[in-house]
Protein backbone atom coordinates (compact mmCIF):
# COMPACT_ATOMS: atom_id res chain seq x y z
CA UNK A 1 0.00 0.00 0.00
CA UNK A 2 2.93 2.24 0.96
CA UNK A 3 4.88 1.52 -2.15
CA UNK A 4 1.38 2.12 -4.51
CA UNK A 5 1.15 5.51 -2.47
CA UNK A 6 4.33 6.45 -3.57
CA UNK A 7 4.07 5.73 -7.30
CA UNK A 8 0.64 7.67 -7.48
CA UNK A 9 2.50 10.68 -5.93
CA UNK A 10 5.60 10.21 -8.46
CA UNK A 11 3.27 10.33 -11.55
CA UNK A 12 0.98 12.83 -9.99
CA UNK A 13 4.10 15.01 -9.83
CA UNK A 14 5.66 14.07 -13.22
CA UNK A 15 2.03 15.03 -14.90
CA UNK A 16 2.28 18.49 -13.21
CA UNK A 17 5.96 19.26 -14.40
CA UNK A 18 4.91 18.01 -17.98
CA UNK A 19 1.90 20.24 -18.68
CA UNK A 20 3.49 23.21 -16.67
CA UNK A 21 6.47 22.97 -18.98
CA UNK A 22 3.69 22.29 -22.16
CA UNK A 23 2.13 25.21 -21.16
CA UNK A 24 5.36 27.48 -20.54
CA UNK A 25 6.13 26.44 -24.21
CA UNK A 26 2.88 27.37 -25.59
CA UNK A 27 3.06 30.82 -24.19
CA UNK A 28 6.50 31.39 -25.03
CA UNK A 29 5.50 30.70 -28.61
CA UNK A 30 2.29 32.21 -28.45
CA UNK A 31 0.58 28.92 -29.30
CA UNK A 32 -3.46 28.12 -28.73
CA UNK A 33 -3.65 24.85 -27.34
CA UNK A 34 -5.36 22.31 -29.51
CA UNK A 35 -8.47 20.25 -28.35
CA UNK A 36 -5.99 17.07 -28.27
CA UNK A 37 -2.60 17.34 -27.17
CA UNK A 38 -0.10 14.60 -28.38
CA UNK A 39 2.18 13.64 -25.44
CA UNK A 40 5.56 11.45 -26.18
CA UNK A 41 7.52 10.61 -23.22
CA UNK A 42 11.12 9.31 -24.93
CA UNK A 43 12.40 7.96 -21.53
CA UNK A 44 9.33 6.24 -20.92
CA UNK A 45 8.92 5.27 -24.22
CA UNK A 46 5.53 5.81 -24.31
CA UNK A 47 2.48 8.14 -26.08
CA UNK A 48 -0.42 9.56 -24.44
CA UNK A 49 -3.44 11.31 -25.64
CA UNK A 50 -4.65 13.70 -23.93
CA UNK A 51 -7.90 15.91 -24.29
CA UNK A 52 -7.04 19.65 -23.51
CA UNK A 53 -9.46 20.98 -20.46
CA UNK A 54 -7.79 24.37 -19.31
CA UNK A 55 -4.54 25.52 -18.31
CA UNK A 56 -2.63 22.94 -17.12
CA UNK A 57 -5.18 20.55 -16.76
CA UNK A 58 -5.83 17.68 -19.34
CA UNK A 59 -7.53 14.37 -19.12
CA UNK A 60 -5.62 11.51 -20.70
CA UNK A 61 -7.35 9.35 -23.03
CA UNK A 62 -5.10 6.83 -23.91
CA UNK A 63 -1.54 4.99 -23.59
CA UNK A 64 0.61 3.96 -26.61
CA UNK A 65 3.89 1.80 -26.75
CA UNK A 66 6.05 3.31 -29.41
CA UNK A 67 9.52 3.54 -30.03
CA UNK A 68 11.91 6.53 -30.48
CA UNK A 69 15.58 7.16 -32.46
CA UNK A 70 18.09 4.30 -31.30
CA UNK A 71 20.96 7.28 -32.00
CA UNK A 72 19.15 9.24 -29.09
CA UNK A 73 17.86 12.76 -29.17
CA UNK A 74 18.86 15.62 -31.40
CA UNK A 75 17.11 18.34 -33.22
CA UNK A 76 19.75 18.05 -36.43
CA UNK A 77 19.14 17.33 -40.09
CA UNK A 78 20.81 13.94 -40.81
CA UNK A 79 21.87 13.02 -37.73
CA UNK A 80 18.61 10.46 -37.48
CA UNK A 81 17.95 11.74 -33.70
CA UNK A 82 14.09 12.04 -32.74
CA UNK A 83 13.78 15.76 -32.12
CA UNK A 84 12.29 17.20 -28.61
CA UNK A 85 9.92 20.15 -28.16
CA UNK A 86 6.58 21.21 -29.70
CA UNK A 87 5.22 20.14 -32.74
CA UNK A 88 1.75 20.01 -34.86
CA UNK A 89 0.38 17.58 -37.40
CA UNK A 90 0.77 19.32 -40.37
CA UNK A 91 -0.46 16.24 -42.93
CA UNK A 92 -1.92 12.76 -42.60
CA UNK A 93 -1.53 10.27 -45.54
CA UNK A 94 -3.00 6.59 -46.05
CA UNK A 95 -6.68 7.27 -44.57
CA UNK A 96 -7.55 4.50 -46.78
CA UNK A 97 -4.81 2.57 -47.40
CA UNK A 98 -4.84 -1.52 -45.73
CA UNK A 99 -3.35 -2.27 -41.98
CA UNK A 100 -0.10 -3.31 -43.59
CA UNK A 101 0.37 -0.58 -46.71
CA UNK A 102 4.09 -0.23 -47.31
CA UNK A 103 4.12 3.69 -47.80
CA UNK A 104 7.79 5.46 -50.12
CA UNK A 105 7.67 9.49 -49.92
CA UNK A 106 3.97 9.10 -48.25
CA UNK A 107 2.87 7.54 -50.84
CA UNK A 108 1.29 3.73 -50.88
CA UNK A 109 3.72 1.76 -52.83
CA UNK A 110 3.48 -1.96 -51.55
CA UNK A 111 1.36 -4.29 -48.83
CA UNK A 112 3.14 -5.79 -46.46
CA UNK A 113 3.17 -9.82 -45.49
CA UNK A 114 3.18 -10.65 -42.02
CA UNK A 115 5.90 -12.92 -41.80
CA UNK A 116 7.77 -14.87 -38.35
CA UNK A 117 10.42 -12.36 -36.50
CA UNK A 118 13.34 -14.50 -37.55
CA UNK A 119 12.62 -13.78 -41.60
CA UNK A 120 12.53 -9.87 -40.60
CA UNK A 121 15.64 -8.23 -42.11
CA UNK A 122 13.91 -5.26 -43.06
CA UNK A 123 11.44 -2.46 -41.12
CA UNK A 124 9.09 -0.20 -43.66
CA UNK A 125 6.85 2.85 -43.02
CA UNK A 126 3.94 1.31 -42.43
CA UNK A 127 0.31 1.59 -42.07
CA UNK A 128 -0.48 5.51 -41.51
CA UNK A 129 1.66 8.82 -41.14
CA UNK A 130 1.20 11.68 -39.64
CA UNK A 131 3.78 14.19 -40.91
CA UNK A 132 4.93 16.56 -38.01
CA UNK A 133 6.46 20.51 -38.25
CA UNK A 134 8.22 22.05 -35.08
CA UNK A 135 6.57 25.23 -34.01
CA UNK A 136 9.94 26.53 -31.94
CA UNK A 137 11.65 28.54 -34.52
CA UNK A 138 15.94 27.50 -34.17
CA UNK A 139 15.10 24.71 -31.78
CA UNK A 140 13.24 22.31 -34.16
CA UNK A 141 12.02 24.53 -37.29
CA UNK A 142 14.27 26.35 -39.66
CA UNK A 143 18.03 26.99 -38.27
CA UNK A 144 19.49 27.13 -34.74
CA UNK A 145 21.98 29.71 -33.58
CA UNK A 146 25.18 28.02 -35.11
CA UNK A 147 23.35 27.70 -38.18
CA UNK A 148 22.80 24.03 -38.19
CA UNK A 149 19.51 23.37 -40.36
CA UNK A 150 17.35 21.72 -37.41
CA UNK A 151 13.68 21.41 -39.44
CA UNK A 152 11.47 18.33 -38.50
CA UNK A 153 9.20 18.83 -41.09
CA UNK A 154 12.32 19.05 -43.40
CA UNK A 155 13.65 16.04 -41.84
CA UNK A 156 10.69 14.15 -42.11
CA UNK A 157 9.97 13.27 -38.79
CA UNK A 158 6.38 11.50 -39.17
CA UNK A 159 4.35 9.19 -36.55
CA UNK A 160 4.08 5.61 -38.62
CA UNK A 161 3.33 2.14 -37.95
CA UNK A 162 6.38 -0.60 -37.76
CA UNK A 163 6.30 -4.21 -38.75
CA UNK A 164 9.00 -5.04 -35.77
CA UNK A 165 6.62 -4.50 -33.50
CA UNK A 166 8.22 -6.32 -30.42
CA UNK A 167 10.98 -3.75 -30.49
CA UNK A 168 8.42 -1.28 -29.30
CA UNK A 169 9.33 0.53 -25.95
CA UNK A 170 12.85 0.51 -26.33
CA UNK A 171 14.68 3.36 -28.78
CA UNK A 172 14.93 1.38 -32.51
CA UNK A 173 13.86 3.93 -34.91
CA UNK A 174 15.72 6.20 -37.24
CA UNK A 175 13.91 9.38 -35.90
CA UNK A 176 10.43 8.97 -36.16
CA UNK A 177 8.25 7.46 -33.69
CA UNK A 178 6.96 3.93 -34.11
CA UNK A 179 3.53 2.68 -33.21
CA UNK A 180 1.83 -1.17 -33.19
CA UNK A 181 -0.17 -1.03 -36.69
CA UNK A 182 -3.24 -0.98 -34.87
CA UNK A 183 -2.42 1.57 -32.08
CA UNK A 184 -1.64 4.28 -35.14
CA UNK A 185 -4.79 3.51 -37.10
CA UNK A 186 -6.13 4.07 -33.57
CA UNK A 187 -4.52 7.62 -32.61
CA UNK A 188 -4.76 8.60 -36.83
CA UNK A 189 -8.72 8.16 -36.90
CA UNK A 190 -8.80 10.09 -33.51
CA UNK A 191 -6.77 13.11 -34.19
CA UNK A 192 -7.06 15.67 -36.70
CA UNK A 193 -4.29 17.63 -38.36
CA UNK A 194 -3.80 20.86 -36.51
CA UNK A 195 -2.99 18.86 -33.34
CA UNK A 196 -0.05 19.59 -30.92
CA UNK A 197 2.41 17.42 -30.19
CA UNK A 198 4.95 17.44 -27.16
CA UNK A 199 8.11 15.63 -27.14
CA UNK A 200 9.86 15.29 -24.10
CA UNK A 201 12.39 13.23 -21.93
CA UNK A 202 11.43 14.44 -18.72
Amino acid sequence: MYIQLIVLLISALTTTTHATTLEHTLQKNNINPSKYIIDININLQTLSLLRYNSPNNYSKIKDYSISSSKRGLGQIYNTYKTPQGLHKIVAKFGHTAPKYAIFKSRRHVATWKPKPRRQHFRDYILTRILHLSGLESGFNNGHNNNGAFVDSFARGIYIHGTTMTWKLGTPSSIGCIHMHPDDVIDLFDAVPTGTLVWIHCV
